[in-house]
């Protein structure tokens, strides 16, 4: 299959789930810029993302057993981007809970890997061990590859249980020392008060009433210009340290 397909086929399993138990989401970051400007996924995302308000949010928490059963991988903060993320066949739906603050915002976390070598190789080994990231976020050629390919190797002739619990260490230890550092996506409140519909993939979802303009506060006034090698937490407009806001 296709990424797209891939995608497409995730995001109607999600869907199906949050409409028998009525959970309100929208499209958003990169998916609903994808459907404004192009009426599709953006051809190199390889994730989907939907916002949901805090109601929402407590309401999938009680529903996460049936999510797995749909043969997805749950992944929670700090380790995940956003606060949840579904991953299945090596590719996410990042799930964005936005909270209101007293300075007519909405915030999300956004969970963001520092820079640190140690916390490099910690992150990279964690992902290697992982089933839910595969091969999508692994290196793919060059001396990157043959090392992943090196390590997997080592990997597999260990005792799945070991593997286990190397895992559990790696995420401790990035969690423990502070290599994740975690910042919020801030919007004004006005751009979540009101939705309208779109048609995306022949499913029916919410979106920003005044999408374009949110687009625009979020990407910049060039946000109609495709731009593939886009850093987030350098360029996007609405991340900020948590202490900033």
């Amino acid at each position: 299959m296709k990424i797209e397909e891939i995608l497409v086929e995730n995001l109607k399993n999600i869907k199906e789930i949050f409409n028998k138990y009525n959970i309100q989401s929208w499209l958003d970051w990169g998916t609903l810029l994808g459907a404004i400007r192009n009426g599709k996924i953006i051809e190199w995302d390889h994730d989907i993302d939907l916002g949901i308000n805090e109601c929402g949010f407590k309401k999938i928490n009680l529903i996460i057993s049936e999510i797995e059963k749909k043969g997805f991988f749950i992944i929670k903060s700090p380790i995940s981007t956003p606060e949840l993320t579904f991953r299945k066949k090596g590719y996410g739906i990042d799930i964005w809970k936005y909270s209101t603050k007293s300075n007519n915002l909405f915030v999300t976390s956004y969970y963001e890997l520092s820079e640190n070598k140690i916390a490099q190789i910690l992150w990279f080994l964690w992902r290697i061990l992982g089933e839910e990231y595969s091969k999508v976020d692994l290196p793919k050629k060059g001396y990157k590859f043959i090392l992943t390919y090196f390590i997997k190797c080592i990997f597999f002739l260990f005792p799945p249980k070991l593997n286990l619990f190397l895992k559990k260490i790696f995420k401790k230890i990035l969690i423990k020392k502070n290599y994740i550092i975690n910042k919020q996506a801030s919007v004004p409140n006005h751009y979540f008060e009101k939705f309208k519909n779109i048609k995306f993939y022949g499913m029916t979802f919410n979106i920003p009433f005044d999408s374009e303009s949110y687009l625009k506060y979020k990407y910049g006034k060039s946000w109609k210009v495709p731009i593939k090698e886009w850093h987030p937490f350098k360029e996007d407009g609405t991340i900020k340290f948590s202490k900033d806001l």
